[in-house]
């Protein structure tokens, strides 16, 4: 959204459409200097001028000379101070109080969203991906390109997965929605088998999570009652990367398509 942005500077006026707004993130996520800028997000304006500069500081002091310390994605927003009930004087809770605000020592700027994740691997990756798909994207508004070329920011291609230590590959009987697959995604809008009006990949979606992977679903037969128990909320691929990630976390960066 518009209003201030980071380092007590400004961002543009609020985006007219959806499209050049989730183009600016990925502007953003690409080309925002993360290992030296913190990102303090305050559209209306909350953060004094004095507070930003304290969480400016205080960023410094976190990412040490080497400027690896700390959260990777450091973002700050007025949410994030640890005494805000305190901060007499700041916008963020009226400027009624007369008591002077509290000594720098006493009062903190310091990430929660962010705080752990996304690890610095994680995170170099999501810009990198968010700077080529900007430019594609971008190319595809200017040269007016084929409906479906914009799709291709939503895909990994196929050449891109050799990037990776190494592949598990899931049972096409255990995905829930195909259509999100990261290499092959439908993003069509088409009409209905049985109705015949047009559908869209949300609602497709939709329709395919509600009733899960097949090989996992209730059988269900006329006049016929199994009575094995139904397991509920059972999320075999979940299942397995919390493990991995569970016992591995601190030698290895686990990724998945959350969506399929």
């Amino acid at each position: 959204g518009g209003g201030p942005g980071t380092g007590g500077g400004s961002v543009d006026q609020p985006p007219s459409t959806v499209v050049s707004g989730f183009l600016r993130f990925l502007r953003l996520l690409s080309g925002h200097d993360w290992a030296r800028e913190p990102l303090i997000v305050d559209p209306q304006g909350h953060i004094p001028a004095g507070d930003r500069s304290l969480a400016a500081r205080q960023f410094g002091e976190a990412r040490g000379d080497d400027h690896r310390g700390g959260p990777a994605m450091y973002v700050v927003s007025p949410a994030d101070y640890d005494g805000v009930e305190e901060m007499a004087g700041s916008r963020v809770v009226g400027e009624g109080g007369d008591a002077p605000p509290p000594p720098d020592g006493d009062r903190a700027w310091r990430p929660t969203v962010t705080a752990a994740r996304p690890e610095r691997v994680v995170l170099a990756r999501a810009a990198a991906l968010a700077g080529r798909s900007h430019s594609h994207l971008t190319s595809c508004l200017a040269g007016g390109g084929a409906d479906g070329d914009w799709a291709a920011a939503f895909r990994e291609s196929p050449s891109s997965l050799t990037a990776y230590s190494a592949l598990l590959r899931v049972d096409p009987s255990l995905v829930a929605d195909g259509g999100c697959s990261s290499t092959g995604a439908d993003c069509s809008v088409g009409p209905d088998g049985k109705s015949g009006r047009l559908v869209g990949p949300f609602e497709r979606s939709m329709e395919r999570r509600h009733a899960g992977p097949r090989e996992l679903r209730r059988k269900n037969y006329k006049n016929l009652v199994l009575e094995k128990d139904t397991l509920h909320e059972w999320r075999p691929v979940q299942s397995l990367v919390a493990g991995l990630r569970s016992a591995y976390g601190k030698y290895a960066v686990f990724f998945y398509n959350e969506l399929a």
